[in-house]
């Protein structure tokens, strides 16, 4: 069986291979995803704010990012610059970093907050009337965490990744009896009434 062939003789400039495509922009714009995550989120808003462009001055990219990274300027200007050569600027070059972040990034851990020996888990419902394709249009769609009757966290986020990297969501976290009773007892009415189902584990 013969060995690959390289991508480039032997007597190419090594530095020319920073130039050469891989699916999209090209391997020192694909470094860009991998900076610090608040590196990264920063200067997703300078791009899409043009704030930063490819041609700013370093200064610009300086008081964009503030301090907290060792990325040299020269080296984000690159990135910037293979992008732009691509049609890849401002808000869109913001996208782009934010989703190649987000498709290399290494998965979560699917159990990672109730997990250990005698952890207890949460009993989790949910509106069984949402899985069916005929049922009614209005189902629960109240996000609501009781914990042992003492606290109530309502919120608009679902337990999804845009809810809790990207999206705007409000939850409040209420520290009072009385009301985490209350919220208690109208889940428990719903159950009672068929209307929400355990998930199962």
């Amino acid at each position: 069986m013969s060995s690959p062939r390289p991508l480039l003789p032997p007597s190419c400039d090594p530095t020319a291979i920073e130039r050469i495509p891989v699916a999209g922009p090209t391997l020192t714009a694909s470094a860009l995803a991998s900076l610090p995550a608040h590196v990264r989120r920063r200067l997703e808003g300078a791009l899409a704010s043009g704030l930063v462009t490819a041609s700013s001055p370093p200064s610009a990219l300086r008081a964009a990012l503030g301090s907290g990274h060792d990325q040299h300027p020269d080296d984000i200007f690159a990135g910037l610059r293979q992008l732009e050569a691509l049609g890849i600027t401002g808000r869109a070059a913001a996208a782009w970093l934010r989703t190649t972040a987000q498709a290399t990034r290494p998965a979560r851990p699917a159990d990672l907050v109730w997990s250990g020996p005698g952890a207890a888990r949460p009993t989790v419902y949910y509106d069984a009337r949402s899985l069916d394709p005929d049922g009614p249009a209005g189902v629960l769609h109240a996000k609501a965490v009781v914990a042992d009757d003492e606290s109530v966290f309502v919120t608009s986020a679902n337990l999804t990744e845009a809810a809790l990297d990207r999206n705007i969501e409000l939850g409040l976290l209420v520290r009072d009896r009385p009301l985490a009773l209350k919220v208690a007892g109208h889940f428990r009415g719903l159950i009672e009434r068929g209307l929400l189902a355990r998930l199962p584990e």
